[in-house]
């Protein structure tokens, strides 16, 4: 789940998942996403946190059941199962 923090920590519990700061594959997921919602809804808000890309990294963290991602160089498509 991505997190627009603002004050967050005080609202969780102390035995709740870290989190975590977000990376570039976060932020491409995080665009797709917004752009997505802003297209259909028209948002104010999603267009003015599209307008302050740049600081993402910044205002945004990952909160608990995402992990981080390596690259796998020899990864090939038929090799991935689904996890469920």
């Amino acid at each position: 789940m991505y997190v627009l923090h603002k004050n967050f920590k005080q609202y969780i519990s102390e035995t709740a998942p870290e989190q975590r700061k977000i990376t570039d594959l976060d932020i491409l997921d995080l665009k797709v996403l917004i752009e997505t919602h802003y297209e259909k809804t028209n948002s104010n808000v999603a267009e003015k946190i599209l307008e302050i890309e740049k600081k993402w990294s910044e205002i945004f963290s990952v909160f608990g059941g995402v992990t981080t991602f390596e690259a796998t160089p020899n990864l090939k498509l038929e090799n991935i199962k689904a996890l469920d």
